[in-house]
């Protein structure tokens, strides 16, 4: 199947563009033309986008192929992450409790791991891999969940999760002393979320803030596997 002649003419039209801004902006109109025939099926966006980053490098254009697969990977994590702002419900209004110091130990080890749930894996998959040509760094299938871990090439890493409990963005904290971590998140007003979440390493635990956000809290040794 070949790709959809108009949806292949702005990609060019994109390519083209000299100022990023412009051309980022012409990006999104396609994403947007393309979920309006196939709707927000991530595996059918996927597909049409591969077909035209395909039809492209057809023509010669290696360089220019590659570049489309990253800029509509890019805009498709924007997209995402812009409509789970959108659906977020609004905070409900409590009295702000008192905030306990923070002690001069530090609970958590920095990563650039980024974790995504997501109830499609292999559909999600597809798109990093194929579409976005992102190189997978490690696959597990412990614990009855498919994870997959891969280079974003922006600095950070995406890490892949089976889940139908979560779905979503969510920043990866890692604690060395992970009971004490989940005492000092209470107390700072942040409430568990019912929902399992297993890497290789040991289980960890889902937390969400009064503004909504959540936030997967692992313990230190699944960083290690994941390092």
């Amino acid at each position: 199947m070949t790709a959809n002649p108009q949806f292949l003419e702005k990609a060019k039209l994109a390519l083209g563009e000299t100022d990023s801004e412009k051309a980022e902006a012409i990006y999104f109109a396609l994403i947007q033309e393309i979920e309006s025939l196939y709707g927000k099926s991530q595996k059918d966006v996927a597909n049409e986008l591969q077909r035209i980053a395909k039809s492209i490098e057809a023509t010669g254009q290696t360089d220019a192929a590659m570049e489309f697969k990253q800029r509509t990977c890019e805009v498709m994590l924007k997209i995402s992450m812009a409509e789970r702002q959108r659906n977020r419900p609004p905070a409900p209004q409590k009295e702000t409790p008192s905030i306990p110091v923070r002690s001069e130990t530090s609970f958590w080890s920095r990563s650039d791991i980024l974790l995504l749930a997501t109830s499609d894996f292999e559909a999600q998959l597809s798109f990093f891999t194929e579409s976005a040509q992102m190189p997978v760094l490690k696959t597990s299938a412990e614990r009855g969940k498919r994870l997959a871990l891969l280079d974003f090439g922006l600095a950070y890493k995406i890490l892949l999760l089976e889940s139908r409990q979560l779905s979503g963005y969510l920043p990866l904290l890692f604690a060395e002393k992970f009971d004490e971590a989940v005492k000092h998140l209470r107390l700072l007003g942040f409430t568990s979320i019912p929902a399992s979440l297993d890497l290789p390493g040991g289980a960890g635990s889902v937390f969400r803030d009064r503004g909504g956000n959540s936030y997967a809290l692992m313990r230190i040794e699944c960083l290690k596997f994941l390092q």
